[in-house]
């Protein structure tokens, strides 16, 4: 039996389909950030489909990577490939990867080439250093960034990314989607 994805909501939706450089989901405890994230990167896995194709899903700690985030990848993607605890990777059948980081080692993503989605779980949690890393992962194929997280803090994300959204800035709407919901 296959089990298929429904959005639970137009902003639930929204994100998953939203074609912004940087898509952020920044909502509260179990609205499905995780899972929409995902899904968001399964698709980009179906999309791009050359052996060299590399992806890339990262958590602040080994932590939250290990409880949180590569459950619901595993599940969602099972039967398309194997998973390597040893290399923190899973080999996509027909060729491509995903590789698995964590922002305890910022310098984790430096080195995977040829990137066509990256999705960021938690990202409120990540030092600066880390986003800039994960951003240079991003640049050369110009993929796509997935954030989805808890409202933490005023860090970078809320200075760089949600402040300037809700002020109007037009460079910041051109690039960024951002969704922000409640749990109910």
């Amino acid at each position: 039996m296959t089990e298929t994805f429904e959005p639970h909501s137009d902003k639930q939706q929204a994100v998953l389909f939203s074609n912004k450089a940087i898509t952020i989901a920044a909502t509260g405890i179990q609205w499905g950030k995780t899972t929409i994230g995902v899904m968001r990167l399964k698709m980009a896995m179906h999309t791009y489909t050359h052996p060299t194709d590399n992806f890339i899903v990262t958590s602040p700690t080994y932590k939250i990577l290990y409880q949180s985030t590569i459950p619901p990848f595993l599940y969602w993607n099972k039967g398309i490939g194997r998973y390597d605890k040893k290399n923190e990777c899973f080999h996509i059948h027909g060729g491509g990867k995903v590789w698995f980081r964590s922002g305890v080692d910022p310098d984790s993503v430096v080195g995977i080439t040829n990137v066509r989605h990256i999705l960021c779980d938690e990202a409120g949690l990540y030092s600066l250093y880390f986003w800039e890393n994960i951003q240079a992962r991003a640049s050369f194929k110009e993929a796509p960034i997935t954030i989805v997280t808890s409202p933490y803090s005023l860090n970078w994300l809320y200075r760089d990314y949600i402040r300037k959204f809700k002020a109007g800035d037009e460079y910041t709407k051109e690039r960024v989607h951002l969704c922000q919901a409640k749990s109910s």
